[in-house]
């Protein structure tokens, strides 16, 4: 007798976007031609079921697996955030990304928002060059208002505020906010 467990998967965009790709992929430096390429993309694709699968790979490069590891077995996507340089202008070039096509697709911020908030639960999972980066971006979409402040309240749980995760990471984002728009953007 066997048993199956019925599970709803994840909706994925891994073919969808390898295929597009595959015709014109833009360079890894070319942040123009990235951010067009996913709004003539979101024409074809539909955002609104894939949005954070899309965020998940704009950020760390693919698809983040039950338990907060990043699927390891799926080719790396060349543009993502993981992959950038740790300097904040450079990261605030990629968010430039994220905000022309939230821009474009207003209904993505929600997802964004959510998809942030269930990566930050995993920071502890993650080497601390990739955790400042997000830590980094995360201060620039708060700047650039398609995040809220509020999406730091998932980094009160316990096992990341025990090990320090969540105040390192708390820091980085507040130093990011006030470097970029001063102490009045904490405000709202």
């Amino acid at each position: 007798m066997s048993t199956q467990t019925s599970t709803n998967p994840k909706p994925v965009l891994h073919g969808s976007v390898q295929e597009a790709n595959a015709k014109h992929e833009p360079e890894k430096g070319d942040l123009e031609a990235i951010s067009s390429k996913l709004d003539i993309l979101g024409n074809t694709l539909d955002y609104r079921k894939y949005g954070d699968s899309l965020f998940e790979i704009l950020i760390t490069g693919g698809i983040i697996e039950p338990g907060g590891t990043i699927d390891s077995d799926a080719k790396q996507s060349p543009f993502c955030l993981f992959t950038a340089k740790d300097d904040a202008v450079v990261i605030k070039k990629y968010v430039e990304v994220f905000n022309k096509l939230i821009r474009r697709y207003k209904y993505l911020q929600r997802t964004l928002d959510e998809t942030l908030q269930n990566m930050l639960q995993n920071i502890n999972k993650w080497p601390s060059d990739q955790t400042s980066k997000l830590a980094k971006s995360t201060g620039f979409f708060v700047c650039s208002q398609l995040v809220p402040l509020s999406a730091l309240k998932v980094l009160l749980k316990d096992y990341l505020v025990k090990y320090g995760h969540a105040l390192d990471f708390a820091t980085t984002v507040l130093r990011t906010i006030l470097e970029g728009q001063g102490i009045g953007q904490l405000g709202r």
